[in-house]
Protein backbone atom coordinates (compact mmCIF):
# COMPACT_ATOMS: atom_id res chain seq x y z
CA UNK A 1 0.00 0.00 0.00
CA UNK A 2 2.62 2.46 0.89
CA UNK A 3 4.75 1.56 -2.32
CA UNK A 4 1.59 2.38 -4.36
CA UNK A 5 0.72 5.81 -2.41
CA UNK A 6 4.17 6.70 -2.63
CA UNK A 7 4.19 5.51 -6.83
CA UNK A 8 0.74 7.88 -6.92
CA UNK A 9 2.45 10.98 -5.26
CA UNK A 10 5.51 10.74 -7.48
CA UNK A 11 3.29 10.47 -10.65
CA UNK A 12 1.28 13.45 -9.16
CA UNK A 13 4.17 15.23 -8.53
CA UNK A 14 5.62 14.58 -12.04
CA UNK A 15 2.50 15.81 -13.79
CA UNK A 16 2.18 18.84 -11.81
CA UNK A 17 5.77 19.80 -12.93
CA UNK A 18 5.42 19.30 -16.11
CA UNK A 19 1.64 21.41 -16.68
CA UNK A 20 4.26 24.05 -14.83
CA UNK A 21 6.97 23.98 -17.44
CA UNK A 22 3.85 23.57 -20.33
CA UNK A 23 2.71 27.20 -19.16
CA UNK A 24 6.00 28.80 -18.24
CA UNK A 25 6.98 27.39 -22.20
CA UNK A 26 3.77 29.17 -23.45
CA UNK A 27 4.18 32.59 -21.54
CA UNK A 28 7.68 32.98 -22.32
CA UNK A 29 6.86 32.12 -26.44
CA UNK A 30 4.32 34.85 -26.25
CA UNK A 31 5.00 38.34 -26.81
CA UNK A 32 4.16 40.53 -23.93
CA UNK A 33 0.85 41.53 -22.91
CA UNK A 34 1.22 44.47 -23.18
CA UNK A 35 1.13 44.80 -27.13
CA UNK A 36 -2.53 42.91 -27.04
CA UNK A 37 -3.60 45.28 -25.03
CA UNK A 38 -3.22 48.31 -27.71
CA UNK A 39 -4.11 47.79 -31.12
CA UNK A 40 -1.24 50.42 -32.40
CA UNK A 41 1.06 49.00 -30.11
CA UNK A 42 3.81 48.99 -33.14
CA UNK A 43 5.18 51.86 -35.47
CA UNK A 44 5.42 49.34 -38.22
CA UNK A 45 3.59 45.84 -38.57
CA UNK A 46 4.55 43.37 -41.36
CA UNK A 47 2.14 40.56 -42.46
CA UNK A 48 3.91 38.80 -44.64
CA UNK A 49 2.50 35.70 -45.91
CA UNK A 50 5.20 32.87 -46.98
CA UNK A 51 4.81 29.94 -49.38
CA UNK A 52 7.34 26.95 -48.93
CA UNK A 53 8.51 24.43 -51.28
CA UNK A 54 6.89 21.11 -50.35
CA UNK A 55 9.69 19.67 -49.49
CA UNK A 56 11.00 22.71 -46.93
CA UNK A 57 8.32 22.69 -44.83
CA UNK A 58 9.97 21.47 -41.79
CA UNK A 59 13.17 22.94 -42.73
CA UNK A 60 11.24 26.33 -42.69
CA UNK A 61 9.25 25.28 -38.82
CA UNK A 62 12.94 25.18 -37.98
CA UNK A 63 14.38 28.71 -39.27
CA UNK A 64 10.85 30.10 -38.21
CA UNK A 65 10.93 28.95 -34.96
CA UNK A 66 14.47 29.97 -34.37
CA UNK A 67 13.78 33.82 -35.80
CA UNK A 68 10.59 34.50 -33.77
CA UNK A 69 12.15 33.19 -30.59
CA UNK A 70 15.15 35.61 -31.97
CA UNK A 71 12.67 38.02 -33.02
CA UNK A 72 10.71 38.41 -29.27
CA UNK A 73 13.77 38.62 -27.84
CA UNK A 74 14.70 42.06 -29.35
CA UNK A 75 13.76 45.42 -27.63
CA UNK A 76 12.68 47.00 -31.05
CA UNK A 77 10.17 44.22 -31.23
CA UNK A 78 6.60 44.97 -30.13
CA UNK A 79 4.96 41.93 -31.64
CA UNK A 80 6.00 38.44 -33.59
CA UNK A 81 4.01 36.01 -34.23
CA UNK A 82 4.34 32.81 -36.82
CA UNK A 83 0.70 31.52 -37.71
CA UNK A 84 -0.48 28.42 -40.22
CA UNK A 85 -3.00 28.56 -42.96
CA UNK A 86 -5.26 25.55 -44.19
CA UNK A 87 -2.20 25.23 -46.43
CA UNK A 88 0.39 22.97 -45.04
CA UNK A 89 3.12 25.17 -47.26
CA UNK A 90 1.48 28.58 -46.82
CA UNK A 91 2.51 30.54 -43.61
CA UNK A 92 1.50 34.47 -41.89
CA UNK A 93 3.97 36.12 -39.78
CA UNK A 94 2.38 39.26 -38.07
CA UNK A 95 5.48 41.40 -36.84
CA UNK A 96 5.20 44.64 -35.35
CA UNK A 97 8.04 46.86 -34.76
CA UNK A 98 7.89 49.55 -31.94
CA UNK A 99 9.33 52.52 -33.90
CA UNK A 100 10.33 53.23 -37.41
CA UNK A 101 13.90 53.36 -36.58
CA UNK A 102 13.67 50.37 -34.77
CA UNK A 103 12.17 48.39 -37.42
CA UNK A 104 15.00 49.75 -40.47
CA UNK A 105 17.61 48.74 -37.70
CA UNK A 106 15.77 45.26 -37.32
CA UNK A 107 15.48 44.81 -41.37
CA UNK A 108 18.98 45.45 -42.07
CA UNK A 109 20.89 44.07 -39.13
CA UNK A 110 23.05 40.65 -40.04
CA UNK A 111 20.67 38.41 -38.17
CA UNK A 112 17.88 39.69 -40.43
CA UNK A 113 20.04 39.29 -43.52
CA UNK A 114 20.94 35.97 -42.55
CA UNK A 115 17.44 34.76 -42.27
CA UNK A 116 16.58 36.42 -45.17
CA UNK A 117 19.40 34.29 -46.99
CA UNK A 118 17.77 31.08 -45.78
CA UNK A 119 14.41 31.76 -46.08
CA UNK A 120 14.78 32.36 -49.71
CA UNK A 121 16.24 29.12 -50.44
CA UNK A 122 12.75 27.28 -49.15
CA UNK A 123 10.55 29.91 -50.84
CA UNK A 124 8.21 27.86 -53.67
CA UNK A 125 7.28 31.67 -54.45
CA UNK A 126 8.19 35.09 -53.71
CA UNK A 127 6.86 36.60 -50.11
CA UNK A 128 3.76 38.96 -49.91
CA UNK A 129 4.56 41.55 -47.50
CA UNK A 130 1.63 43.85 -46.55
CA UNK A 131 3.34 47.20 -44.53
CA UNK A 132 0.91 48.21 -42.02
CA UNK A 133 1.08 51.63 -39.98
CA UNK A 134 0.39 53.00 -36.16
CA UNK A 135 -3.26 54.97 -36.07
CA UNK A 136 -1.61 57.87 -34.29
Amino acid sequence: MDTRRGILKSLVATAATSATIAALSRAVAQTEPRAYDAPDAGAVTLIVTITVAGDSRDEFLALIASRARQSRLDPAVAYFRVLGTDDPSTFVTIESFRTAVGFETFEHSPESNAFIKKLASLMAQPPQVQRLHSLS
